[in-house]
């Protein structure tokens, strides 16, 4: 993840999806939540990676990281009935891989939840670092079932 990371073209708020998917994935394996700790290093990890960005910068994709896991696990039983019910039958949580898993979790969080970013940027990024960290079908299978929570779920939640 981290040379993808430091293309400097990339947008603050996609550099902290990366990382929040990041973060998601490690605890994911870990078998734990999210520790204080995870987040507490973040900003030099960051800077590690990419000197060029600024103390600015960094403090922005930290605070944007500790909103979505912070969010997607406060949320997180919510969210996984989500994505189970807008999934196919034969595509148990437990049967994604970790990346789509946690790339969709984000994804449902900001759509749902979060409601700063339009529907249709939210599952454009979430296809874009599926393809790049999963695997071939990633993007596919994130878009399928986004697209589904999209057209049903957040319709239902308009006023």
């Amino acid at each position: 993840m981290p040379d993808r990371i430091k293309d400097q073209r990339l947008p603050l708020r996609r550099k902290s999806r990366e990382w929040a998917l990041g973060l998601l994935y490690q605890a994911e394996v870990r078998g734990e939540a999210l520790a204080p700790d995870d987040h507490a290093y973040l900003p030099e990890q960051i800077a590690g990676i990419d000197a060029d960005i600024g103390s600015r910068e960094i403090a922005k994709i930290q605070a944007y990281v500790r909103t979505i896991t912070d969010g997607v696990q406060e949320n997180l039983d919510e969210i996984d009935r989500i994505i189970q019910q807008y999934s196919s039958k034969k595509w148990t949580l437990m049967r994604m891989s970790s990346i789509d898993r946690n790339m969709i979790r984000i994804a449902v969080y900001e759509l749902l939840f979060a409601k700063d970013t339009p529907p249709a940027v939210i599952i454009n990024e979430a296809i874009e670092i599926g393809k790049v960290f999963g695997t071939e079908e990633s993007g596919k299978f994130i878009n399928g079932i986004l697209d589904t929570i999209r057209k049903s779920a957040v319709a239902d939640t308009k006023p």
